[in-house]
Formats: structure tokens, C-alpha cells, sequence
């Protein structure tokens, strides 16, 4: 599993489980959190949220487990006939087959009894806010949207139904090509969520000039800032940055330990050979 170290900032980053359900996962969110989501789906081409009929954080009334782990979504969302998880993921660890056992749960917990046809199923998209490396390095765009699909040839098809969908958004690429708020940024909406997530909330002076060019994301400033001043919340990611720091050292601490081991053992061999 890939882990980075934390970088150095005084601010709490909104991707932080804490802050992040605090942010996006309440009713008082439920603006917020359609304004980003709708910004998503305008990209992939998925029909956009109407309203938000119930929001919940964390939220783990669904049956299933796995290694006795039940799924905790962390902003789940009924919208008329739709379910919605929101993740903020900072590992790409086996990402696939998580993101299907929670879209199946969801599914089945949303399915109404007594359905008389399998097209009156609910969907269900699964959005990961992905953090960490890329998923798919070898596509310039930062958005991917998967369905589930029949190719009993190998062949890519167009989706066969569009009642399980997966969209990932690249944060990590969003981080690399933009090192600081520009017009390109500030032209394109879901570009700006995304920047904000990654680099905008450190700066009061990026937040207002994305805030005044999308209005849409202006309660995230109000939200963060009511996440941030919550002292659970820091007192938690103190702790987050805490174990961070010491995973990091542990780490680097072993990986000189084993090249000073490979060193010794061919300086042995060079001895042995002279």
C-alpha cells in the first residue's frame, strides 16, 4: 500500500475523514454536496441531482461484511430512485472490487419490496474523491466513469445498463498540473472543486477568487471553516498527523537499515572476489 508523507501545513486538509463528513455528509451540506456531485456528473455525462432526499455520514445500516468489516460510506445520498456513496480515498488499495461491494450493498438495501420489474431498480453510483497516485496514469483526464458492461468477445461495449456506475476523480493529477490558481482553473468549475480539495483551502486568497468565479462552491468556504474550528476534529487530525510522522520515520528508518545491508554484502563480495 502506498502511503505519502504528510505535508507540512497548519490547515486541515478536507479530505481528512473527520472534516471531509463534517464538510460534505450533513443536511446543512446538502447544497454543497449536490454542487460538487453535479459538477462530476455534468463531466461523465450522468443526469444531475435534483435534490437530495436524505443525507447521512458514515453510514452503515446495510447487511454484508467483509473480514467482519460492514461498509461505512462516508457520505451516502437517496435521490427519487437514486443511491449515492461518497468517498474520499486516500489509498487506491483494491479500489475496483470495494467500490462494487458497495455499490451492490447499496442496491439491495434500496430496492423496494415487491419490485415488479428489474428496470425499476434503484442506481447506483459509487464517486471515490481519490487522493493518492492515479489509477489510470496513462489518461490525461483527472475524471473516469465506469459502468458495467457485457464483452463475452473481449471487446469494449458500450455499457448495458447504466444502473451501476463508478466514477473516479484523480486528485493526485488535479495536485501535479496545477501548482497554483490560474484561469484555466478558475474557468472550469469541477477544475476549481478540485483544486480547492487539493491545494485552494490553504489560501483565503484562492478560495475568494474561486468562490467569486462559482458561487455554487461558496458554502464550502463556511462549511470548512466550521469543520476546522471543531476541536474533535483538529484533536483527531493532530492525532492523524502524529501517526503519519512516526509511520514515515518507521519507514524510512527500515529502508536504510536494508541498503546498508545490501552495501555490506557487496563490499563482502567484492572482498571475497579480490
Amino acid at each position: 500500500m502506498t502511503r505519502k508523507a504528510q505535508e507540512p501545513d497548519n490547515r486541515i486538509d478536507p479530505l481528512f475523514n473527520e472534516a471531509f463528513i463534517r464538510i460534505f455528509g450533513r443536511d446543512s451540506s446538502r447544497e454543497t454536496t449536490k454542487g460538487l456531485l453535479n459538477s462530476i456528473f455534468e463531466r461523465v455525462g450522468i443526469d444531475p441531482l435534483e435534490e437530495i432526499d436524505e443525507i447521512s455520514a458514515e453510514h452503515t445500516s446495510v447487511e454484508g461484511s467483509i473480514d467482519c468489516k460492514s461498509p461505512r460510506f462516508d457520505v451516502r445520498l437517496l435521490s427519487a430512485n437514486r443511491a449515492i456513496d461518497l468517498e474520499a480515498q486516500c489509498y487506491p488499495e483494491d479500489i475496483e472490487n470495494r467500490s462494487l461491494f458497495y455499490a451492490s450493498q447499496l442496491m439491495v438495501a434500496n430496492t423496494r419490496r415487491g419490485l415488479k420489474s428489474y428496470k425499476d431498480i434503484p442506481q447506483v453510483v459509487v464517486v471515490t474523491l481519490l487522493g493518492d497516485e492515479a489509477l489510470f496514469p496513462d489518461s490525461d483526464d483527472f475524471v473516469a466513469v465506469s459502468g458495467m458492461r457485457w464483452s463475452p468477445d473481449g471487446q469494449s461495449r458500450d455499457p448495458m445498463t447504466s444502473r451501476m456506475l463508478f466514477v473516479v476523480v484523480e486528485l493526485d493529477k488535479v495536485r501535479k498540473r496545477y501548482t497554483e490558481l490560474t484561469e484555466e482553473v478558475l474557468g472550469d468549475e469541477l477544475l476549481s472543486w478540485a483544486y480547492l480539495l487539493v491545494r485552494g483551502y490553504r489560501s483565503k486568497e484562492d478560495v475568494s477568487e474561486i468562490v467569486s468565479s462559482h458561487h455554487s462552491i461558496e458554502q464550502f468556504a463556511e462549511l470548512y471553516g466550521y469543520a476546522v474550528g471543531d476541536p474533535e476534529v483538529v484533536k483527531a487530525y493532530d492525532a492523524y498527523q502524529s501517526a503519519e510522522l512516526e509511520y514515515q520515520s518507521r519507514k524510512d528508518y527500515l529502508e536504510r537499515k536494508e541498503r546498508e545491508a545490501v552495501e555490506r554484502g557487496i563490499q563482502q563480495d567484492m572482498t571475497k572476489g579480490s
